[in-house]
């Protein structure tokens, strides 16, 4: 599904080691003739001067409902760590800081991608399965497969799922080919 969301966040850094993330905002998808409007929360902690992070999202919609996920990840910087001028004011070096944290501050993406709700096309009812395999000799269950490929065409009627084992990997029981049922 295509779609756009926007959010608004809020930086909690009082806490110098693990400075949090608050963030909400509304998403729209649409796609395949449906759409929906929907809500999104979410939260991260940075952690071990901001080289780990933990975060969590939840969503609700009309159509997908209650969703959520939680991340781990670990950030690597290529190149230093800028360093603040001694001579600014105290004031001066906080907010050069906070600056230097938003700028480098990842872009949000959404790891699971919407694409709507598969539709059962078919139910799995009254279906026979025969089983096969070359090191076996019985009566073409799980448990106690036919030997070859014509005892399963002998013992099979028109809509039954034929499943062959690799056996003991040799073509015995599988050389001599089979005749397929007509599907209804």
């Amino acid at each position: 599904m295509k779609g756009f969301n926007a959010e608004t966040g809020y930086h909690l850094d009082h806490f110098k080691k693990a400075p949090l993330t608050f963030a909400a905002g509304p998403y729209y998808l649409y796609g395949d003739g449906k759409a929906t409007w929907g809500g999104e929360l979410r939260a991260g902690v940075d952690l071990f001067d901001r080289y780990f992070t933990l975060e969590a999202h939840t969503s609700y919609d009309h159509f997908f409902k209650w969703t959520g996920q939680a991340q781990a990840s670990i950030n690597i910087a290529f190149g230093g760590k800028k360093k603040i001028s001694s001579k600014k004011a105290a004031q001066n070096c906080d907010l050069a800081e906070i600056l230097q944290v938003r700028a480098h501050q990842k872009v949000d993406r959404h790891e699971i991608i919407p694409i709507g709700k598969q539709k059962v096309l078919s139910t799995a009812e009254n279906l026979t399965f025969i089983f096969i395999s070359n090191d076996s000799h019985s009566s073409g269950t799980f448990q106690d497969p036919y030997h070859s490929l014509t005892q399963a065409q002998e013992n099979s009627a028109q809509g039954d799922i034929l499943y062959v084992f690799p056996g003991d990997g040799t073509t015995t029981g599988y050389d001599m080919g089979i005749a397929l049922q007509i599907s209804p």
